[in-house]
């Protein structure tokens, strides 16, 4: 589920913004470019503002589009925390319930790396190596 939430498109919006900026940016490399090749001074000053005008959307579109996509970057809920808490709790109330009743404890390591089951002991084992 964890992996199904991660592996989803949540930017595909800001993908298709990206990508008209490329275009922009595309565009002012050829007006630039053209403006070196041509001999036409009113041509040269035309495609030098249409070139200008591209960048400045270009330079506008991607901060505006990164600032945004980090800012609606989605928040996952940290399963492996919820798993954690909820088996501390639940070992500690059967602990309590039950185990210690009859001389038996379950306990975690940190991270739930290993589960123990501690064997406390009862009256009867003290008495078991006494002869009467």
């Amino acid at each position: 589920m964890k992996s199904q939430e991660e592996d989803k498109d949540f930017e595909r919006f800001y993908r298709k913004i990206l990508y008209i900026a490329i275009c922009f940016s595309i565009a002012s490399m050829l007006c630039f470019s053209q403006i070196v090749g041509s001999s036409n001074t009113l041509n040269k000053d035309a495609l030098l503002f249409v070139g200008l005008f591209c960048t400045t959307i270009t330079l506008l579109i991607t901060p505006t589009t990164a600032i945004m996509s980090y800012i609606k970057e989605p928040k996952f809920v940290n399963l492996e925390k919820d798993i954690y808490a909820y088996l501390d709790h639940y070992l500690a109330e059967e602990n309590r319930l039950y185990y210690k009743r009859i001389g038996m404890e379950w306990k975690m390591q940190e991270n739930f790396y290993w589960l123990e089951i501690i064997l406390k002991p009862t009256l009867g084992d003290h008495l078991d190596g006494i002869k009467v």
